[in-house]
């Protein structure tokens, strides 16, 4: 299914996907695009307490944990809210859990770090909104 216009994507539909952006407005664009294309979407501010396969996610005063595996693609953004942990120390993780990983962030190092750490694509967060199909 082609999501945006230059990033066609193998997943069913209802597949289980992971947005990490801790800007609420970007977010909120992203993650409705998602639903209206009848993916599950989780969507977080922050992640912490990563470990092998599990991690708490946050938004705001909400947390709850979630299971890497459970998901087949992540939208990460590189700074996100977290003490530790950024996209960059994040996508080894997810990849190596079988997740797809696209990086978004206003950095294009940041990007660059993503993808030598396992992203299959990294787009400027202003690049994947005039993206959206």
């Amino acid at each position: 299914m082609q999501l945006f216009k230059n990033l066609i994507l193998s997943l069913p539909t209802n597949s289980a996907v992971l947005v990490v952006e801790d800007d609420e407005q970007f977010r909120t664009v992203l993650c409705r695009h998602l639903r209206l294309h009848e993916y599950k979407v989780v969507e977080c501010a922050g992640i912490e307490n990563i470990r092998e396969g599990n991690a708490i996610a946050r938004t705001g005063e909400d947390a709850q944990p979630i299971i890497f595996s459970h998901f087949q693609i992540a939208f990460l953004d590189h700074y996100f809210q977290s003490a530790t942990d950024n996209g960059t120390t994040l996508t080894p993780v997810l990849v190596g859990h079988g997740v797809t990983v696209i990086g978004m962030s206003s950095s294009r190092a940041a990007n660059e770090s993503m993808m030598r750490h396992g992203a299959v694509a990294a787009f400027q967060k202003r690049s994947l909104m005039a993206a959206l199909r």
